[in-house]
């Protein structure tokens, strides 16, 4: 697997210990329950009772999404990987619906789809801005002042968008968490990418073949040659080629 960005536990009791020692040494921190994971292949991955309730529409995201990181996965690179599995997951979900699913079905994945990506985006915006204090010059308290002040703004605008639209109330229990940087990695991390492999699906006339076979020669790059490939595809750039290894 490599180094990933997070760590799991089959025990709460000794992840909240780590996440204390965590806490002690200065770092934020985010403990949160998971209801279903990928053994990469390694095992028959089991229908677990965590996640067998789920609504069709959740069942097939979570179904597509792990399946893809048996068809890639980069060790130590976990936004590579989980934001390639979001768009399969976002892209085989569609996909099934068109084919099978009702219209109110479409309709509500398609409202459901067009609100996550407003979300991503707010909370995308203000990682930006927090990278950009992180990287300035100033003193460490006054860094830390300024990352209260980004984290409050970001409240502030959920609670208009929510004011505005009545739906966002979906992601009332996001926000009512401390807000902090490793909260905000458990979205960057499987979405910071997901443009960009959007971008390969449709440079491949949505060919799922082509894509998947794009994807694994991309994986193969060092993560360097692999960033620049990915850049250039969400700038809409086709002029790249991928060389075997």
């Amino acid at each position: 697997m490599g180094c990933v960005n997070y760590r799991g536990f089959f025990s709460q009791a000794k992840a909240e210990r780590y996440a204390e020692e965590l806490r002690h040494e200065g770092y934020d921190v985010y403990v949160g329950g998971i209801r279903a994971y990928s053994t990469l292949g390694w095992f028959s991955d089991p229908v677990l009772n965590t996640f067998v309730g789920y609504s069709e529409m959740n069942l097939a995201r979570l179904i597509f999404h792990e399946l893809a990181h048996q068809v890639v996965y980069v060790p130590g690179d976990s936004v590579f990987n989980e934001s390639f599995a979001s768009a399969v997951e976002h892209e085989g979900v569609r996909r099934w619906f068109e084919s099978s699913g009702t219209t109110f079905q479409q309709a509500a994945l398609s409202a459901r789809q067009e609100k996550e990506v407003v979300f991503t985006n707010l909370v995308l915006r203000h990682r930006k801005r927090l990278q950009e204090l992180f990287h300035s010059d100033i003193s460490d308290t006054e860094k830390r002042t300024q990352k209260a002040h980004i984290f409050e703004g970001l409240h502030k605008e959920f609670l208009r968008l929510k004011a505005d639209k009545a739906e966002f109330s979906s992601y009332d229990q996001w926000f009512a968490q401390p807000l902090n940087n490793a909260l905000l990695a458990t979205v960057s991390i499987y979405t910071q990418l997901l443009p960009a492999f959007q971008a390969i699906l449709l440079q491949h006339d949505k060919d799922m073949e082509r894509f998947f076979d794009a994807v694994t020669k991309i994986s193969r790059l060092p993560m360097k040659e692999r960033n620049l490939v990915l850049q250039n595809a969400v700038q809409g750039n086709q002029e790249w080629m991928i060389v075997e290894r």
